[in-house]
């Protein structure tokens, strides 16, 4: 019930006057007190707001339909009463219709029927869920309200910010056959030269290796041999085991030629040799001639190239080598790049009933006149090929 300021209390429903100036719930921003003369909260009457609505669109009341303002109203608005000059004191207020009220009625009536729609469709969420975290704030680009006639609310396209990764480039190792294989393979190195430290230590001494030449000299951690033009041997012989029938081991050295070094003559000129006791000539041998280096034996019986004898350069060689006289073999590696595997010499690796041993060094025809003279930075027997391709010098890696 609504107080007049003349103290009377009279009905307010289903009026028009009163549904335009029910004031909006909840606090008002002037404190809890209440305007002389404001009226009391009344629920908003959607039917005198249609009314309102249909006579802003031009539809006046009918003729034949008198006001009623003491009950509800069927047909087309009321007719405002007359103005308040002369009424009688406790007389119903009445409020004229003015274009201004009219049109605020229409607005609110459509906001309401708009929410309406949206509430049916998408329950009391207006926004569209959040989306994932980026990391960022996003906002919203539209609401999800359902248009008209949509039964279902459009959500927004909200596109959340990525950042793009850097690309990732991979550069592929070089590959090259220059480099010797150096992993640890978990073979075991069972004996090496070690220049630079024990010098000639891990050799044995035998002198009657030197024929036309003097001993071999060590600097700056290499031996080095020179043989003079019609000389015929210096050679050094590691200290290790024979080489029996059923061995097999490997057999690595990095070894440079000196830059005039005849690698071009046809003449031999053997520089590792398994040398079998006694005299004669070996049952296998690496040796410079024609350019290459060249695995033979037997006096010549057979041979197989390794690969290039470049003067100037290091390189590195590994050969493995099975001995036996039936069935005696030979792989061999050259700056880590196999060459040649398991090839077996016709005449065995090992003379029967006899043991071999191995030397180092140069060992040659005399009648070569040009001096040679070549390098050695490694030396070393083991049980794989990572075992003895260890500790190289520089320009063998």
């Amino acid at each position: 019930m609504a107080r007049h300021r003349s103290g009377s209390q009279t009905p307010r429903t289903g009026s028009w006057p009163a549904a335009l100036d029910a004031p909006a719930t909840g606090p008002r921003p002037y404190g809890g007190g209440r305007h002389r003369g404001d009226p009391a909260t009344t629920p908003l009457d959607l039917a005198a707001i249609a009314r309102a609505a249909a006579e802003a669109r031009g539809e006046g009341p009918a003729a034949d339909d008198p006001p009623r303002p003491d009950g509800p109203r069927t047909g087309a608005l009321p007719v405002p009463p007359a103005p308040r000059s002369g009424r009688a004191h406790g007389a119903p207020r009445a409020r004229a219709l003015t274009p201004t009220r009219a049109a605020g009625a229409l607005a609110l009536f459509g906001a309401l029927a708009g929410a309406s729609v949206a509430a049916a469709s998408t329950g009391p969420a207006f926004l569209a869920d959040p989306p994932a975290d980026t990391g960022e704030l996003a906002r919203p680009d539209t609401l999800a309200v359902a248009p008209a006639g949509v039964s279902e609310a459009v959500a927004p396209q909200v596109v959340p910010h990525t950042t793009a990764p850097a690309p990732t480039t991979t550069t592929a190792a070089p590959t090259t056959t220059a480099a010797p294989a150096r992993r640890d393979d978990g073979g075991r190195t069972l004996w090496s030269a070690d220049f630079r430290e024990a010098g000639l230590k891990n050799f044995k001494s035998t002198p009657w290796n030197n024929q036309g030449a003097k001993s071999p000299t060590l600097a700056g951690g290499l031996l080095n041999f020179l043989m003079p033009g019609g000389g015929k041997r210096s050679e050094v012989e590691p200290d290790f085991k024979s080489l029996s029938e059923g061995d097999e081991y490997y057999f690595g050295f990095s070894v440079r030629l000196a830059p005039d070094f005849p690698v071009n003559t046809s003449d031999w000129q053997v520089i590792t040799q398994f040398k079998n006791d006694g005299t004669g000539t070996p049952p296998l041998e690496l040796k410079v001639q024609d350019g290459k280096f060249l695995i033979d034996g037997d006096g010549g019986g057979f041979s197989r190239e390794v690969g290039p004898a470049t003067p100037g350069q290091w390189t590195h060689i590994v050969l493995k080598v099975k001995f036996s006289s039936s069935d005696g073999t030979v792989s061999a590696w050259q700056d880590g790049v196999q060459r040649f595997a398991d090839f077996a010499p016709p005449s065995g690796t090992l003379y029967e009933g006899k043991d071999s041993y191995v030397k180092t060094g140069i060992y040659r025809d005399s009648s070569i006149g040009q001096a040679g003279k070549l390098s050695f930075g490694s030396w070393a027997i083991g049980t794989s090929l990572g075992s003895v391709s260890k500790d190289l010098p520089g320009g063998t890696d």
